[in-house]
């Protein structure tokens, strides 16, 4: 992330706005972006990222194997596909 943020093309305004999911907006986009916490932040147990979050920045997420393992753990508790990425 911090590698990413040094590089003038990365829009960090776009990634504070996608990081939330639209809260901002109403809620209105939240299935298209953002993280969800779902439990205690440390925990990456608790942590799941949308699908629109994972296609648009998921080249921040490489490596981030336990971030996979939450999301697709809280996506099958609510009867939804496992998400796939490059880690």
């Amino acid at each position: 992330m911090i590698v990413a943020m040094q590089n003038p093309d990365f829009d960090e305004d776009s990634w504070h706005v996608d990081i939330v999911g639209g809260l901002w907006e109403g809620y209105d986009d939240v299935e298209m972006k953002g993280i969800v916490a779902w439990s205690d932040p440390w925990s990456p147990a608790g942590w799941e990222v949308s699908e629109g979050f994972l296609e648009k920045w998921g080249f921040l997420l490489i490596g981030c194997e336990d971030m996979l393992v939450a999301t697709n753990k809280w996506r099958a508790l609510r009867g939804e596909e496992a998400l796939i990425w490059e880690l």
